[in-house]
């Protein structure tokens, strides 16, 4: 994001305003995620929104970074098939951290819902046989 910035603010890139959009949408989808990991209840949440925010910034950031670099640019001219696997396989090991992440912090599915049990306190359960040895 910073070296497209960088390449449209001096003029050296003018390149698909669509991309751009993608970038602004993904950087705050990032920015939401990263509120809601903050949150401990909702850090599944968060994550879920992570993986979206990680596929928009890499599948479509990419394009923007081959438009604005050259080594990256000539890379994709020479060997089209390896770049669009490259992109595709970065798009796709970011989304599954992410999931992976939500998977694991996701709740149980009692608390998620809201439909708690009752809580047992052990001062007030009665004591049954076998139970305090």
């Amino acid at each position: 994001m910073v070296r497209t910035s960088a390449s449209m603010a001096s003029g050296d890139w003018a390149g698909a305003w669509d991309l751009v959009a993608a970038g602004v949408v993904g950087l705050a989808m990032a920015l939401l995620g990263a509120v809601l990991t903050a949150i401990p209840r909702l850090r599944w949440l968060g994550a879920l929104w992570l993986a979206a925010a990680s596929y928009v910034l890499i599948r479509f950031g990419m394009y923007t970074l081959i438009a604005s670099s050259v080594t990256l640019g000539e890379f994709y001219i020479s060997s089209l098939s390896q770049a669009i696997l490259v992109n595709r396989s970065l798009a796709a090991a970011g989304v599954l951290f992410f999931v992976a992440m939500a998977a694991w912090w996701l709740p149980a599915a009692r608390s998620l819902w809201g439909s708690k049990g009752r809580r047992s306190d052990a001062a007030t359960e009665p004591v049954t046989e076998g139970a305090a040895a």
